[in-house]
């Protein structure tokens, strides 16, 4: 089964991106503003600590690639598709460089001729038919 508890990549860069928007939208729209429960130091904090702390997490250095999640001191090294999703994001969290290694291996491992597959074939927990019952075609 795909359990991904916890922490999941791409959440944390769309939420890095909604916290961004939210912040210039703030800053830049009369209509816009800040509340008493989500104030402008609030967001920054939030900010920074993601821009802290994401790569320093999320960065698997031996495979140069992204974990897929992390769960406490589990970090979860299979190769899927889930990263791409905050690549192409208008706020990054990653580097240009660390980004053109995410796509290389997503090329390399997960492109087939009519998309990404959700997880590298070579993985032991690739099963390469989607059949049976529910059970089955969850695992």
């Amino acid at each position: 089964f795909t359990s991904r508890i916890q922490c999941a990549v791409e959440i944390q860069m769309l939420w890095f991106n909604t916290l961004n928007t939210y912040q210039f939208f703030a800053k830049h729209n009369k209509d816009v503003s800040y509340d008493s429960e989500i104030s402008e130091q609030y967001v920054n904090e939030l900010l920074f600590k993601l821009e802290t702390n994401f790569e320093k997490f999320f960065w698997d250095e031996s495979k140069e690639f992204l974990y897929d999640y992390i769960n406490g001191e589990y970090s979860d090294k299979q190769i899927r598709p889930n990263s791409v999703i905050g690549l192409h994001l208008p706020f990054k969290l990653l580097s240009n460089e660390k980004a053109k290694k995410v796509l290389e291996i997503i090329k390399n491992n997960l492109v087939t001729p009519v998309g990404l597959k959700t997880l590298d074939s070579k993985d032991p927990n690739y099963c390469p038919e989607y059949s049976g019952d529910q059970f089955q075609r969850d695992k």
